[in-house]
C-alpha cells in the first residue's frame, strides 16, 4: 500500500507508526519516507501490519500529527481496486485518543443523546434510539459503566418506555429463553469490544 500525507508546509523530521483498533502502538516508529512534489508532502510504500488500522503520522513539530484510519482503502484493495491511498491533509493539531473504541463510543452517545428519546432500566433514565415499529432501541455501551465492569439488562428484565412496561426479548445477540425459575439468555450475550452499541429488541410480557 501506498501511504502518504500533506502537512500544508515543509516540516523535518517526518516519521510514521501503526496502531491496531484498540490504540496500541504496533512495530517500531519509521522516518523511512520520501519528499513529495510539494512542500509538506510525503509518502512511503509499505504493507502494513495484519492488525493495524490506523496510521499516525508526526513531524519534528510535536503539535503536528495527522491520523488516518486506512481500513476503507484496505477494503478497496482486496476488492481489486487501487492502492493508492487518499493523502491526509493536516489543517489543526489532532489528539491521539486512547483507542479507536473510545473514539467511536464518544461519537456514538453525542448521537444517541441527540434523539432524545429514553428508556427506563432499573430505576436509571438512559438515552437511546427507538424504532417502534420493530420494538427495537439502540444505546450506547458507554451508559452501563467503564470498560471491563459494565452491567447491562439482561433478556427477561422489565423496561419502561413512555410510562409503558416491556420485557426486554433480545440483548445483542442473546435471546431469551424460559427455564424453571425464571429465564435466562440462550445464547449468552458477546460484548464485542469493537461495537460501542447496545442493540435491545423488547416485547409485551411473555408467559412461561
Amino acid at each position: 500500500m501506498i501511504f502518504s500525507v500533506d502537512f500544508g508546509s515543509a516540516q523535518i523530521g517526518v516519521g510514521y507508526q501503526f496502531m491496531d483498533n484498540a490504540g496500541n502502538l504496533l512495530g517500531v516508529h519509521s522516518t523511512d519516507v520520501t519528499a513529495g512534489a510539494q512542500p509538506g508532502m510525503f509518502f512511503f510504500e509499505k504493507d502494513p501490519p495484519g492488525n493495524a488500522i490506523v496510521i499516525i503520522w508526526d513531524c519534528a513539530d510535536p503539535s503536528i500529527i495527522a491520523r488516518d484510519d486506512f481500513q476503507e482503502a484496505r477494503r478497496l484493495e482486496g476488492m481489486g481496486a487501487t492502492s493508492e491511498a487518499t493523502p491526509i491533509v493536516v489543517s489543526s493539531v489532532l489528539e491521539i485518543p486512547g483507542s479507536l473504541r473510545e473514539e467511536f463510543e464518544a461519537d456514538l452517545t453525542d448521537a444517541i443523546s441527540g434523539f432524545e428519546q429514553s428508556f427506563v432500566w432499573n430505576g436509571r433514565r438512559i438515552a437511546c434510539e427507538i424504532n417502534l415499529r420493530a420494538s427495537r432501541l439502540t444505546t450506547s455501551k458507554s451508559f452501563f459503566g467503564d470498560v471491563g465492569a459494565r452491567v447491562y439488562p439482561r433478556c427477561g428484565q422489565t423496561l419502561m418506555i413512555a410510562g409503558a412496561k416491556y420485557q426486554i426479548t433480545r440483548k445483542g445477540n442473546a435471546v431469551i429463553k424460559a427455564v424453571t425459575g425464571g429465564f435466562v439468555e440462550d445464547p449468552a450475550f458477546i460484548d464485542e469490544p469493537t461495537n460501542p452499541a447496545l442493540e435491545i429488541e423488547y416485547a409485551h410480557f411473555i408467559t412461561r
